[in-house]
C-alpha cells in the first residue's frame, strides 16, 4: 500500500508542492484510520433484550464462544438496568432474579450485551413467561342458577373460562377474570342451561399451554327442549334462544352464536349439520 501510495506521490510531485504532497499523504492516512475505526465499533458489541414478567424463577444461559475461540460472547448483563453480581464469562451461567428484590408478575428486561459473532441463548424461555399455579378449591350451584367458584394460591390475572360439556365436547360458556391474588378469591356467572343434564367446570390457561381445571359439576334442568321448528325451510328457526354451531358436510365450522332466529341468508342452499340446546341435528336450507 505504501509502495503504491509512493508511486502515486511521486508521479504528482511535478505538479504539487512538498506541502501539499504531506495534505495529500495525511488525508489518506486519515482515511484509512477512519474506515478501520468505523469497522471495529460496528463489530464491537451488539445487544440483545429478553423481557418478560418474573416468575419466581431463575434464567439461565448458553454462552457462545467468541471469535478468538478462547473466550466467550458475552461481556455484560444487566436487569432492569442493573448490573448482574454472577460470573458470566463461562460457557453456562445462570441469572438470579431473586436478587432484585422483584414481586410475581413484575416486569422483567435481562439486556446482554456481546459481541457480534454469536447471539447468547437462554436456556429456559419459560421462566419469564406466565404460567397458572391456582388452585380451584371448590365449586358449586347456587339457586339452580348461579354457579360459584372459589380458588386461592393466584399470582397472575388470568381468565377463568367456564367450560360446558355440549355437543360430545367440551365447549365455552363465558369467562371471568382473576384478581391475582394468593389468598382465596371466590367468584360467579350465570351459565346459559339446556334442557336435561348440565355439566361445567372451570378451568384456567396459562400462558405455557399449561391449565388448571376444576372438579366437574352438573345440574339437571327442567326448561322444555330446543327444537327446529322446520328442517326443510329457508331460514333457520328454534323453538328458543340456544347456543348453536352450524357445520356445512365437509365438517367446516360456518356459525355459531346465541340466538333463536339466526341470520342465514348469506349460507347456500344445501345440507347443514346444526348443533343447539343439548342436540345434534340436520337443516336443508331450500
Amino acid at each position: 500500500m505504501f509502495l503504491l501510495l509512493e508511486n502515486h506521490l511521486f508521479l504528482c510531485r511535478p505538479i504539487l508542492k512538498d506541502s501539499q504532497l504531506i495534505k495529500v499523504y495525511l488525508l489518506f492516512i486519515l482515511s484509512v484510520i477512519g474506515i478501520t475505526t468505523h469497522a471495529q465499533s460496528s463489530d464491537d458489541c451488539c445487544t440483545y433484550a429478553f423481557v418478560g414478567l418474573y416468575q419466581g424463577l431463575n434464567i439461565y444461559v448458553q454462552n457462545p464462544l467468541d471469535q478468538d475461540g478462547i473466550g466467550f460472547s458475552v461481556k455484560n448483563v444487566q436487569v432492569n438496568g442493573q448490573q448482574v453480581t454472577e460470573q458470566v464469562f463461562s460457557s453456562a451461567f445462570k441469572i438470579d432474579l431473586s436478587k432484585h428484590h422483584l414481586s410475581i408478575g413484575d416486569s422483567v428486561t435481562i439486556q446482554f450485551y456481546y459481541n457480534s459473532f454469536e447471539q447468547p441463548r437462554i436456556i429456559n424461555p419459560g421462566g419469564l413467561t406466565p404460567f397458572s399455579n391456582a388452585a380451584i378449591d371448590t365449586i358449586w350451584f347456587e339457586n339452580d342458577t348461579v354457579l360459584h367458584w372459589c380458588s386461592s394460591n393466584e399470582h397472575q390475572k388470568f381468565d377463568y373460562v367456564i367450560e360446558q360439556y355440549r355437543w360430545n365436547k367440551w365447549i365455552k360458556s363465558g369467562e371471568v377474570k382473576s384478581t391475582g391474588t394468593s389468598e382465596e378469591n371466590c367468584y360467579s356467572f350465570v351459565p346459559d342451561l339446556h334442557a336435561g343434564e348440565n355439566t361445567f367446570r372451570i378451568v384456567q390457561y396459562g400462558s405455557n399451554d399449561e391449565k388448571k381445571i376444576s372438579d366437574k359439576i352438573s345440574l339437571h334442568c327442567k326448561k322444555p327442549k330446543v327444537k327446529i321448528l322446520s328442517n326443510h325451510w329457508y331460514t333457520l328457526e328454534f323453538s328458543d334462544k340456544t347456543m348453536y354451531e352450524i357445520y356445512d358436510e365437509k365438517g367446516t365450522l360456518l356459525m355459531k352464536g346465541f340466538s333463536k332466529k339466526p341470520n342465514t341468508d348469506h349460507l347456500d342452499r344445501t345440507i347443514f349439520y346444526v348443533n343447539f340446546g343439548n342436540e345434534l341435528g340436520i337443516w336443508r336450507k331450500i
